[in-house]
């Protein structure tokens, strides 16, 4: 499916399935966006636009097949759909261009710490606490405070680890591009 082409024909037929009129399918499109890259940004994806767009266009090619079957809210369907593109991206995780081995220029440790502390500086002051407090300690100190921190916010320590992760490289891919840009 992905060698096929988006083609005027299909985007109409898009369309025609958002909404009833162009302004209404406009809307609807706009809403879905908007309803996907906040799930994209809250799972922690550096690039929400590219993987909405993946989204659409698997939609958009499979609309013909399930279209006229398809009973309920457009939205639905863009949400199960991005939830596969989201774990294909996982499995992907491909290095951009920009880091490759050959380009990456050791930075100095001021600049490196400058960097963090404007990744960090970008960040609600309650993700700022959790990542910094989640690699405090080491060893036993290290698994009591996990488990603290876990009850303090009502989750799992399993949570928690998924929660800090993501927040780890976010923090990560801001720092690298803080560094290379």
């Amino acid at each position: 499916m992905p060698d096929r082409e988006i083609t005027g024909e299909l985007f109409e037929a898009l369309l025609e399935w958002l909404g009833p009129s162009r302004e209404k399918a406009a809307e609807k499109y706009e809403a879905i966006r908007s309803r996907l890259i906040k799930i994209f940004l809250k799972k922690g994806c550096s690039d929400p636009d590219y993987l909405f767009d993946q989204t659409v266009n698997r939609v958009t090619l499979k609309l013909p097949e399930i279209a006229a079957g398809y009973v309920g809210d457009p939205l639905w369907y863009f949400i199960s759909v991005a939830r596969k593109i989201y774990l294909e991206s996982l499995r992907v995780r491909e290095i951009p261009y920009e880091y490759l081995p050959e380009q990456i220029v050791e930075p100095s440790p001021d600049l490196a710490r400058q960097c963090l502390q404007k990744c960090l500086d970008l960040w609600p002051l309650e993700q700022r606490n959790l990542v910094l407090d989640y690699y405090v300690d080491a060893k036993s100190a290290k698994i009591d405070l996990h488990r603290k921190l876990a009850e303090e916010l009502g989750i799992t320590v399993n949570a928690l680890r998924v929660r800090t992760h993501r927040l780890r490289t976010a923090l990560e891919n801001c720092v690298l591009k803080c560094l290379n840009g």
